[in-house]
C-alpha cells in the first residue's frame, strides 16, 4: 500500500513539474514569447535612434538656413500674409512628419495554466494509484506465513532443556 502512494506521488510531482518547465509562466513557451518581444523592442529602439539622428540633423539645418525653416512652414501650412493655399481633391499632401515610435507591449495572454498543470498532475497520480491495485495483484502473506512471522520458527512448540550442572 506505501509503494503505490509513493509512486502515485512521485508521479504526480513529475508531471506537475514537467508541465511548470514547459506551460507554466517561467517555462519555455513563456520564454520564446518574451525572446520575440524583446527582438520587437530591440528593433524599435533601432528605428528610435535612427529616426533620432534625422531629427538631430534636420534641426541642425533649420537652426542654420531661414530658407529651410520656411521650407518646414510650409509644409506644415504656415503661411505668409500674402500666400495663398490651393488643396486638390484626391491628392492627398505628403507625409513628412515623423511618429515618435510605437511602443511594444508584451503580450499578455491572461490565461493561468498552473491549476491546469496541479490538475493533470493530480489526475495522473490517482489514475496510476488506481491502475496499481487493478493491474498489480496485492502481496499479502498467508496465514501460515504470518503464524510463522509471530511465533517464530518451531511453529509455536518450545523445547525445553535440562540445565546442566
Amino acid at each position: 500500500m506505501k509503494w503505490r502512494v509513493v509512486v502515485s506521488a512521485y508521479i504526480g510531482c513529475l508531471i506537475y513539474f514537467i508541465g511548470l518547465f514547459i506551460w507554466g509562466e517561467t517555462g519555455i513557451i513563456s520564454y520564446n514569447k518574451l525572446e520575440k518581444v524583446h527582438e520587437a523592442m530591440s528593433d524599435n529602439i533601432v528605428s528610435l535612434s535612427l529616426k533620432n539622428k534625422q531629427l538631430e540633423d534636420k534641426l541642425v539645418l533649420l537652426s542654420t538656413s531661414s530658407e529651410q525653416i520656411k521650407n518646414h512652414a510650409k509644409s506644415l501650412y504656415l503661411l505668409e500674409e500674402d500666400e495663398g493655399l490651393i488643396l486638390l481633391k484626391g491628392i492627398s499632401p505628403p507625409v513628412t512628419h515623423m511618429s515618435p515610435g510605437t511602443i511594444i507591449y508584451p503580450v499578455d495572454t491572461g490565461i493561468d495554466r498552473t491549476p491546469f498543470i496541479r490538475a493533470v498532475a493530480l489526475s495522473v497520480g490517482l489514475i496510476v494509484f488506481a491502475l496499481s491495485w487493478i493491474l498489480i495483484p496485492s502481496v499479502s502473506p498467508s496465514v501460515s506465513e504470518k503464524r510463522k512471522v509471530y511465533m517464530g520458527n518451531s511453529g509455536g512448540f518450545h523445547s525445553m532443556r535440562r540445565a546442566s550442572r
